[in-house]
């Protein structure tokens, strides 16, 4: 009898030991593993694009809480729930925080701001077996995506690498894009012309992509900056130009976009003033763009002041009376006869 109770007391024992396991079992945590795989929809950029990245989430579960499965008896197979969690992904965006522009998770919009440049979403369950008291799922992977759009920096140029990051993630691919930066080269001329004070003299302003410019890039918002020299005032323009917007005697022209092999160019009207003295006059001009660095003319326009020659007028007439100048008069034999001669300078 003694071993009886001794065996029912193992019995009973092994069976609170197996509710007890059980119990355990029953709200384990699922266990899964995240990869993230992003890319860019520009490997090459220019500035003031827009490049959109896609972040693609996959999630594959192996364990999950098996307390939804409504087995009453553990060696019976029923169908249980993957339970979804929550997923923090950190994205450092390479153009900085401003040039953040919206951001979608599964087509649906979010983070309406960057939020410290992270991103909240959440991953869902899927469906598994619960057999006695485990729940599987034989490779059950749950894909989600999230987009995120930014703008390319105006002056950006270069290679940028970007790789998103999570707890407990793997990334299997970052995005990489090409910034490309245009160039511009800027001419004035013609190179010498002679004038004098009072005189309207033209200048010619060329601006266009250099040959060293291998990008495709146009050059977006392209002007010219031209400061006259003191000795020289702004008459007018074949373009849209501005005088004095900038500083005295300093002309801005706008000239739009430049693309590979366009030229654009402006005339610029301007008058020597009065009393300038001889010599030579050097004047440069600038082009930028909203994309480009600061271009120089290599060669000033110059201006070669000439003296001016004096102009004359000279007129004759006769004295009559000491008081009357006139250009003819009747006069006889042996008269004596007074001329007198104006001259004067007109110019």
């Amino acid at each position: 009898k003694k071993g009886n109770k001794n065996m029912t007391v193992m019995l009973l024992t092994s069976i609170l030991l197996s509710l007890v396991i059980g119990m355990v079992l029953v709200g384990d945590v699922g266990a899964y593993t995240t990869t993230l795989t992003k890319a860019a929809d520009k490997n090459t950029a220019c500035g003031g694009d827009i490049v959109t990245y896609t972040i693609e989430i996959n999630t594959t579960y192996t364990i999950s809480d098996i307390s939804s499965c409504s087995c009453e008896d553990l060696s019976t197979t029923c169908p249980c729930t993957l339970p979804g969690h929550i997923l923090t992904i950190t994205d450092i965006l390479p153009w900085g925080d401003a040039n953040f522009v919206n951001s979608t998770f599964d087509g649906d919009p979010m983070n309406s701001s960057i939020q410290n440049r992270t991103w909240v979403v959440t991953i869902p369950g899927t469906g598994g077996t619960c057999v006695t008291s485990t729940c599987t799922a034989a490779a059950a992977t749950v894909s989600n995506t999230l987009t995120i759009a930014t703008k390319v920096s105006d002056n950006a140029n270069g290679t940028y690498t970007n790789t998103p990051n999570c707890s407990d993630c793997t990334v299997v691919t970052t995005a990489t894009t090409v910034v490309g930066k245009p160039i511009l080269n800027i001419s004035k001329g013609p190179e010498l012309q002679n004038a004098s004070p009072g005189d309207v003299i033209s200048f010619t302003i060329s601006v266009s992509k250099s040959l060293l410019d291998t990008s495709s890039c146009e050059a977006k918002n392209a002007y010219i900056v031209d400061k006259l020299d003191d000795r020289l005032e702004f008459v007018g323009a074949d373009g849209w130009c501005n005088n004095g917007t900038l500083g005295p005697n300093i002309i801005d022209c706008g000239l739009g976009n430049i693309s590979n092999g366009q030229n654009k160019s402006v005339t610029l009207n301007v008058r020597v003033k009065e009393n300038t003295a001889t010599g030579t006059i050097y004047n440069n001009a600038n082009a930028s763009a909203d994309n480009a660095d600061n271009a120089t003319t290599l060669t000033p326009a110059m201006v070669s002041i000439l003296e001016l020659s004096p102009v004359l007028s000279v007129t004759k007439c006769i004295v009559v009376n000491d008081t009357a100048c006139l250009s003819s008069f009747a006069v006889g034999a042996g008269d004596t006869v007074t001329f007198r001669v104006n001259v004067t300078s007109v110019g």
